[in-house]
């Protein structure tokens, strides 16, 4: 005896879809994606992609489906096999095939049993009747019989003296054949075949097609054809199958751009189609939504955008762009969501549609929807009663109003910028907020510098911003600026990004011909390279008396890419006279102080009390400390910080970095300098020889640096490369 734990049928291997009476229907699809076969084209060479997928779905008792796609090249495959209850039959719980049989009458016959009175009369009239009995087989849609009496003329006074008649009355009136014969389809087509953007080509003599769309919700579906709610489904006939319907269609024999070019409502928005050059895409493209603003929409809009827009092709594009959705979205998913549907248009950008309590009023974002749903042969037209306005259609001085934004725009004002920055394209800006800045006063000629060395000649998105140290060249004569990026992987996701010494807290404002990234601080314009503002500040006149005698001057005109400790007057006269006198008195030795000073990299003084200024990003402590490589190349500076609140407070060889001070990150091109008020105990143990013993007292004790120089040798070259040969000459 066979051992078995007897679940019921369901437990032998044998499918309930295996059984009797169940048919099998497969249907295959081709999709060609013809920018993408272009691209290669054009780029002269072909990439092989093969993608495959599949599933399945029993949700139905009635019927299993199965779903393959596969993408190669450009081209996807889709193949559904549908397995499900033959016509006539329908399946019992638990059972292995379909065993029951369904009563079933002919179609006009189940029409009446339905209550689809209103239907019947119009297929009746057109002398559809014959075609609906003599058929073997065929799907109708029925609509309600509430459907057609929303097309009932309405009495525009009340003593019926004046009629209104809709447009879609005039349409059905006039055309009331083909309607009709647009809601049939030949064959069986049950509901387990209905797939989003599914075409089925109608009896009607114009070959038009209804489209069946599939709207997934978390709590429930939804399913339109040609937009009209699909009430019911499946009710067998001995000649077909009868899906019920909550609205009376009409035929689909225009395309979007037909719909648009014809109505003179929207002449505006079919100049800004064709100045964009997308009508040809809204006559070819399949399942697209389109929301067209009326000419009145568009003369609501101020001058000024008006006549920037119609200035740049670029922005008009977008602004097209923002009203286009690559996907058929009905009003009917208004209905299904009361809280509202997300939906994500073809500039990426999110619209929100919602519909009143009492489904009159249908809304994307806050534009109303005054004729919803005209069906076209490549998808759905909604006119609406306010232009939709991104940030990408707009200038960077409106995108700087809408963020409320002004003291940057008083500068650009100020600085006799305006019209350059309404006009600019291909650019990134790095716009500080009103609170990142102080007072400035400063001449034409310099706010001009200062507002230009926020933008950047190339619009650089945050996937471009990724370089460990990125040299940017920016529009104030080309003065570069720096970009660091630091990564906290593996233990989250999380980019810090920085210019210079400001923090980048917002990427990807996206503006017409560019993009905005927000930083917390507003740059600072170098005055010159390191040597160039040790000059010009008094607080380094000493420093600069001695890096002209030790002969330093022209390596510090030349080097980029560092961070420069440096000791002020104050320093300087902290010094005992004999220290000051050996240190001018052997320039080998003053040249390696000095070089003690300056660490390779940009470390800004908010960063250096934490582990950010280095690459182990992530090793994040209440309290931290590392070390940085001096410019010696063999030793190293010992940084440790702790926290105070939210500020993190440093020190560089047991002195203390102020980073609220205005000595504090002073950018030089492509440099920073930290003003420190001691010259690094380190440097002068190291270097003069009076101070030396106590170094060596009891035995030579290991330098933090003496590890590091045999560990980090190839980055000893690295600074060769940046100061030059005579910088790192042993022999002075």
């Amino acid at each position: 005896m066979e051992f078995s734990w007897n679940w019921g049928p369901l437990s032998r291997n044998e499918r309930w879809w295996q059984g009797p009476n169940v048919c099998v229907k497969t249907t295959e699809s081709v999709e060609i994606d013809d920018d993408m076969m272009t691209s290669d084209a054009d780029l002269g060479f072909v990439h092989h992609r093969f993608m495959m997928t599949s599933y399945c779905d029993d949700d139905d008792e009635n019927a299993y489906k199965c779903v393959l796609i596969r993408s190669y090249n450009g081209n996807t495959t889709r193949l559904v096999t549908v397995y499900e209850c033959c016509h006539g039959y329908y399946r019992s719980s638990d059972a292995i095939g379909c065993t029951e049989r369904v009563e079933m009458q002919p179609i006009m016959e189940t029409l009446q049993s339905l209550g689809a009175n209103a239907m019947i009369r119009a297929i009746e009239s057109t002398g559809l009747s014959s075609v609906m009995t003599s058929s073997p087989n065929v799907t109708l849609f029925a609509a309600t019989d509430d459907a057609f009496s929303q097309l009932q003329p309405n009495s525009a006074t009340g003593d019926n003296s004046v009629v209104v008649i809709s447009p879609e009355l005039m349409n059905v009136a006039n055309n009331l054949e083909r309607v009709i014969s647009g809601h049939v389809v030949a064959g069986y087509v049950r509901s387990s075949e209905f797939e989003d953007e599914l075409l089925l080509p109608t009896v009607d003599p114009s070959s038009a097609s209804v489209r069946v769309n599939v709207y997934e919700f978390p709590d429930k579906k939804a399913v339109t054809v040609n937009c009209a709610p699909i009430i019911s489904t499946d009710k067998m006939a001995t000649n077909g199958v009868i899906h019920t319907i909550g609205g009376v269609m009409s035929p689909a024999v225009m395309s979007l751009a037909d719909l648009i070019s014809r109505d003179t409502e929207l002449s505006t928005f079919r100049q800004f189609v064709e100045r964009a050059q997308l009508m040809d895409r809204l006559r070819r493209s399949d399942h697209v939504t389109v929301f067209a603003p009326t000419n009145s929409a568009f003369r609501h809009l101020s001058q000024s955008i008006r006549d920037q827009l119609f200035a740049n092709n670029v922005c008009i594009t977008n602004l097209v762009l923002e009203h286009m959705v690559e996907h058929v979205i009905c009003s009917a998913v208004g209905v299904n969501q009361r809280s509202g549907v997300r939906i994500r248009n073809s500039l990426s950008n999110e619209l929100n549609m919602t519909v009143s309590d009492d489904n009159n009023e249908f809304k994307v974002n806050d534009s109303r929807l005054i004729i919803k749903d005209l069906i076209a042969d490549n998808g759905v037209l909604h006119v609406i009663d306010q232009v939709l306005v991104p940030d990408q259609a707009l200038n960077v001085l409106n995108v700087m109003e809408r963020l409320e934004i002004s003291t940057f725009t008083n500068l650009i004002e100020s600085a006799g910028l305006r019209n350059t920055f309404e006009t600019l394209n291909n650019f990134t800006l790095f716009l500080p907020s009103d609170d990142a800045f102080q007072i400035v006063n400063e001449s034409s000629d310099e706010l001009r510098k200062l507002v230009e060395y926020h933008v950047i000649n190339d619009e650089l998105r945050s996937n471009r911003l990724m370089g460990e140290y990125q040299r940017l060249t920016t529009k104030s004569e080309d003065k570069p600026v720096v970009l660091r990026t630091r990564h906290n992987f593996p233990f989250n996701r999380q980019v810090e990004r920085s210019i210079q010494c400001s923090k980048i807290i917002q990427t990807d404002i996206a503006v017409c011909g560019g993009v905005i990234h927000l930083i917390d601080k507003a740059l600072s314009v170098p005055k010159g390279n390191l040597m160039d503002v040790i000059s010009q500040m008094s607080e380094f006149s000493q420093l600069k008396e001695l890096i002209d005698e030790i002969g330093l001057s022209q390596q510090l005109r030349e080097i980029d890419g560092v961070t420069f400790f440096a000791p002020t007057n104050q320093a300087f006269s902290s010094l005992p006279d004999n220290v000051l006198n050996e240190m001018k008195s052997n320039p080998a030795n003053a040249r390696d102080i000095i070089r003690h000073h300056i660490t390779y990299g940009l470390h800004c003084c908010s960063e250096l009390g934490t582990s950010r200024s280095v690459s182990r990003t992530w090793y994040q402590l209440p309290t931290s400390h590392h070390y940085l490589r001096t410019a010696d190349g063999r030793r190293t500076l010992r940084v440790s910080g702790t926290r105070n609140d939210d500020q993190a407070i440093a020190t560089v060889d047991g002195i203390e970095l102020d980073s609220d001070s205005s000595l504090c990150d002073i950018p030089a091109n492509a440099g920073l300098i930290h003003a420190v008020d001691r010259f690094l105990p380190g440097a002068l143990r190291a270097h003069l020889h009076h101070v030396r013993p106590q170094l060596q007292q009891g035995g030579r004790r290991r330098r933090p640096g003496d590890w590091w120089s045999s560990v980090f040798g190839s980055m000893n070259r690295q600074f060769r490369d940046v100061f030059g040969d005579d910088l790192f000459d042993d022999d002075d």
